[in-house]
């Protein structure tokens, strides 16, 4: 699939399920959402770490790794807990921060690929 179609779909679905937070997210379409979300997150996850591997600063390497950690988490857990709009907005919010965090890796790998 071409990156720039995955990454419109992405953030599509990232609108979507902060717009369906505001209300009670339950269904089939919520479902298949939160694992197009979940399988985002594990899709991003190799090329932030890597960009988190590269941070100089110790602090914002410390701070990135621990909402890497998160990320991670809130997509394996399968559960909507006990708020379901909340487990939605996670989930949006950990692909959205991801991907700055990946597109950050794959820009600097490309340029040291340059090199």
């Amino acid at each position: 699939m071409n990156d720039l179609v995955y990454a419109e779909e992405m953030r599509l679905d990232i609108a979507l399920a902060m717009a369906l937070a505001k209300h009670h997210p339950t269904g089939d379409a919520v479902d298949a959402l939160r694992k197009r979300l979940r399988r985002y997150v594990r899709t991003l996850l190799p090329d932030a770490q890597a960009h988190i591997r590269a941070l100089t600063d110790s602090d914002a390497r410390r701070t990135a790794r621990t909402v890497l950690r998160e990320a991670d988490r809130i997509a394996a857990d399968m559960s909507e807990g006990t708020d379901p709009a909340a487990s939605l907005r996670l989930l949006a919010k950990a692909v959205d921060v991801l991907s700055g965090y990946a597109i950050a890796g794959q820009q600097s790998a490309g340029t040291e690929t340059a090199r």
